[in-house]
């Protein structure tokens, strides 16, 4: 399947290790602003949870 220049897809809804998902720590990089960003996102899914 081809996707065209400038359209996204969805691979997954969620990784995990088995599916061979790489989680890379980088809370370095959080700033007050990203970090609202997200929080407004995550806010807005119902039954979202990360812990």
């Amino acid at each position: 399947m081809m996707i065209p220049d400038r359209e996204s897809f969805q691979l997954a809804f969620a990784g995990n290790h088995f599916q061979g998902t790489k989680f890379v720590y980088v809370s370095h990089l959080l700033t007050p602003e990203p970090e609202r960003h997200m929080d407004e996102i995550a806010r807005s899914m119902p039954q979202f949870y990360y812990g």
